[in-house]
């Protein structure tokens, strides 16, 4: 039922995380602050937790979608944290 939604998140995943990853091979290669790379691997921490999310969320269940327009990602908002709870509560 949800399969296009779904199939449309990962590829925006996919597409984040390649660009995470090459930001964070930018700041090592120039240094920058351990800050810096912290804050990055907790972006790339949080797009493998939203893979698998979209992975393994239950299939009789309505899905709630993670990009709401574009690339602004769900993930800090009460939507957020309502589809964090009812994915993994279970």
């Amino acid at each position: 039922k949800y399969h296009q939604v779904k199939f449309i998140e990962r590829q925006k995943l996919t597409r984040l995380e390649k660009s995470v990853k090459r930001q964070l091979q930018k700041a090592q290669q120039s240094s920058q602050t351990s800050s810096q790379h912290s804050k990055l691997e907790q972006q790339l921490q949080s797009i493998a937790m939203d893979q698998l999310y979209i992975a393994f969320y239950p299939t009789n269940r309505k899905y709630m979608a993670i990009f709401a327009k574009g690339y602004d990602r769900l993930t800090y908002d009460e939507n957020g944290r309502k589809r964090r709870r009812a994915a993994w509560d279970d």
